[in-house]
């Protein structure tokens, strides 16, 4: 399936704004939650923009996680890295192209992440296969992304192509389709 979908930089950082300001009530607790990260994880975060889950997950496992957060915008890598060595965290902000193949060898991750990040994948069949072959056995793959229209869930997490145990999981606290808020349908 091809995608071509695009956006600058500034609009995007305007976006991120928005949500960190407005859009992320409980999501970072529901996050952890659903996914819990563990130390001594190997985490990578595929489009990972200016670094919240990157960050989120480094201080869930109180900096006990390698985490490594890839983006295509340089701009927000040097955001990230900014706001990395601030914090004194040890996050991995490395440049990534989600229609390339993955500079990481087979089976180095744990947990693969790509949150509100997906639909800059123009070719999502070889984005997920690349995300799958960096995963090691047993990882999981957790994609979340925005579907205003549809009542299907938007975010699954799976251990792999060849797993028997996905599951469906429950919306984000204050999504449009959680029996948990109070925003307008």
């Amino acid at each position: 399936m091809k995608i071509n979908y695009q956006e600058t930089s500034k609009d995007l950082l305007t976006r991120i704004d928005i949500h960190e300001k407005y859009g992320s009530a409980n999501i970072d607790v529901w996050t952890n939650e659903l996914l819990q990260p563990q130390p001594g994880m190997d985490i990578l975060d595929v489009g990972c923009g200016a670094g919240k889950l990157c960050f989120l997950f480094d201080d869930y496992t109180k900096g006990a996680a390698k985490i490594t957060g890839g983006d295509f915008s340089e701009e927000l890598l040097d955001k990230a890295r900014a706001k990395n060595a601030e914090r004194g965290s040890k996050v991995d902000f490395q440049f990534l192209d989600f229609n390339q193949p993955f500079a990481f060898a087979d089976d180095s991750f744990d947990l693969c992440t790509s949150a509100f990040a997906i639909y800059y994948a123009s070719d999502l069949d070889f984005t997920f296969g690349e995300a799958y072959r960096v995963l090691r056995p047993g990882g999981r793959l957790f994609v979340s992304a925005s579907k205003a229209t549809s009542s299907t869930p938007l975010t699954e997490s799976s251990p792999g192509p060849n797993c028997t145990n996905s599951k469906t999981i429950s919306p984000s606290p204050k999504s449009r389709r959680s029996s948990n808020t109070s925003a307008p349908r």
